[in-house]
């Protein structure tokens, strides 16, 4: 436990308990660890009053979302007063020494403003290029919903590049959405922290690959990550290898999502080919993943995704899991080159197809390769790596 003990405003828009690994093992886990003493804003849609939960080093500040009047933007205004008021009160009471900021516009102006006002450092971290994802959801459904969010995000781009030029400190989960936002700020006050396997991944004790040929892909079924890339897909290995199995686990983003894919899957014959799972607990996925033989990660070339960083390359690695992704995704890209744990190639039906038949019928290379992913990921893809790097920008701000 550290004796020079840091007091952290920690700001975000997930509710509580939180779920997301880079905020449960960056923050509530490494940097608690280290003597830390984070506070976290968060949200419940369970309670009407606020409540504050301590648990080791962590301090919960939960505030209730639900609408006081019919009116959203009176509902807004009314929600914004009473979270300045919170963070001034945190702030002053706890005597914080750093803000951190996860995505949220809004927060984050308040957040900056009470942090200038009492020359507090503030680090802003965006885990997504959402305005990009906005407008690809806009392509792919068009209507009333998707269009307020294709609005908002304009909006919201203007509020993020507000927040990250203002900022002492911006982290980004890929050096490509840095690159985004270069115009902004310095690249000395930029910090990568992308996303990492949970604790539960490596202690998985997977290392042999699964003598069968099934394939997982886990993670948000949705129209803008194609999900008919992967059907397709199927359709052409079967031909080559009958008994070719793909499982499908996540939640469905959008309506008639599920219905549209069967209806392919029937269209093609490939119905005892591909399984729909229901989403899991994130600590029954490497259970899960042991009895696969390789695990898919194709993402549409498209600007939201060329910037991101998708964590299911990452956790099939850290188990042992063979991956096969695609090349335009900056992030997948590099770790499966790097790593040696797979495949990293064109989006392109036909590529996949043809690699994957490959790999199916190379159990000793894809021994290999489950090997070479899980020790590189173990040496290079840690929450426990990254605490490292962000500790020392945080000291340095505050030397």
């Amino acid at each position: 436990m550290r004796k020079n003990r840091i007091n952290i405003l920690f700001i975000t828009n997930d509710f509580y308990p939180h779920y997301r690994s880079e905020i449960t093992e960056l923050f509530e886990y490494e940097l608690a660890n280290r003597g830390y003493s984070i506070h976290y804003l968060s949200f419940t849609r369970d309670s009407k009053d606020l409540q504050i939960h301590h648990k080791n080093n962590n301090h919960y500040y939960i505030m209730p979302i639900r609408p006081i009047t019919p009116y959203h933007t009176i509902n807004k205004k009314f929600k914004l007063s009473k979270i300045s008021t919170l963070i001034r009160k945190i702030v002053k009471g706890k005597q914080i020494e750093i803000i951190q900021v996860r995505d949220c516009p809004d927060q984050g102006r308040i957040a900056y403003n009470i942090a200038k006002e009492l020359n507090i450092p503030f680090c802003y971290y965006l885990t997504s290029n959402f305005t990009e994802f906005n407008k690809q959801a806009f392509r792919f459904q068009k209507n009333l919903a998707t269009f307020y969010l294709y609005i908002s995000g304009h909006i919201n781009d203007h509020r993020y590049r507000s927040l990250i030029s203002k900022s002492d400190l911006f982290e980004a989960c890929t050096s490509s959405l840095i690159k985004c936002y270069a115009d902004e700020i310095p690249k000395e006050k930029t910090l990568v922290l992308p996303m990492c396997p949970p604790k539960v991944f490596f202690e998985s004790s997977r290392i042999s690959i699964s003598n069968n040929m099934n394939l997982i892909y886990i993670g948000q079924i949705s129209h803008t990550r194609n999900p008919f890339f992967l059907i397709n897909v199927i359709h052409k290995v079967k031909k080559e290898i009958p008994n070719v199995s793909l499982t499908f686990v996540g939640p469905f983003i959008g309506r008639q999502l599920k219905v549209k894919m069967q209806k392919r899957i029937k269209k093609l014959n490939v119905e005892s080919n591909i399984v729909i799972m229901d989403p899991i607990e994130k600590n029954q996925i490497p259970e899960l993943l042991s009895n696969y033989s390789v695990g898919v990660s194709p993402l549409p070339p498209v600007s939201c995704f060329i910037m991101s960083s998708p964590t299911k390359v990452l956790e099939y690695l850290s188990v042992g899991l063979p991956a096969i992704c695609n090349k335009e995704i900056n992030d997948q890209d590099e770790v499966v080159r790097k790593s040696g744990g797979g495949y990293s190639i064109p989006y392109n039906e036909e590529d996949f197809a043809r690699v994957l038949i490959k790999m199916l019928k190379d159990r000793e290379t894809l021994a290999k390769m489950g090997r070479n992913g899980r020790h590189w990921v173990s040496k290079n893809r840690t929450y426990e790596r990254l605490t490292d790097q962000l500790e020392s920008h945080y000291r340095k701000l505050l030397s």
